[in-house]
């Protein structure tokens, strides 16, 4: 009996490890839409952001609402999207448009679950060695 309560209790626990929601392509896919829109719209309430997440921009951490959160105003029309099953992350490159003009937006969300727990980004902006949309544009992958 008390090898049937073990066995029950380690069936049970490796079921409740795989029954943890995982990401999937099309979840990642609207979950970089929802994060997006949440970066153009000013207002990290719209991102379903995990408790624990945390951001950086050109390398210094910054709080949601911050950054480009205050600058953004639309998509350029470069996007490109790029997801990893399997570590749970999604790259995002695009034309970013700013108040003070066109910007390149590379960006990495990594997620737990159906949350962002981490984003990353780096922005290239006019007269910074990483801007040229125009050579971002025409360099098709």
């Amino acid at each position: 009996m008390k090898m049937i309560a073990v066995a029950l209790t380690a069936l049970m626990t490796s079921t409740v490890a795989s029954a943890q929601p995982s990401c999937e392509r099309a979840c990642m896919n609207r979950l970089v839409d929802q994060y997006l829109d949440a970066v153009l719209r000013h207002d990290p309430g719209k991102a379903p952001l995990a408790t624990t997440f945390r951001a950086t921009e050109n390398g210094s951490d910054v709080a949601p609402g911050n950054g480009i959160w205050q600058s953004s105003q639309g998509l350029g029309p470069l996007q490109r999207r790029y997801f990893d099953l399997q570590s749970g992350q999604a790259a995002y490159y695009g034309t970013l448009i700013e108040r003070d003009g066109e910007a390149l937006l590379s960006l990495r969300l990594r997620f737990v679950g159906d949350k962002i727990s981490e984003a990353e980004a780096i922005v290239a902006r006019k007269g910074e060695p990483l801007f040229n949309p125009p050579g971002a544009i025409g360099d098709q992958p």
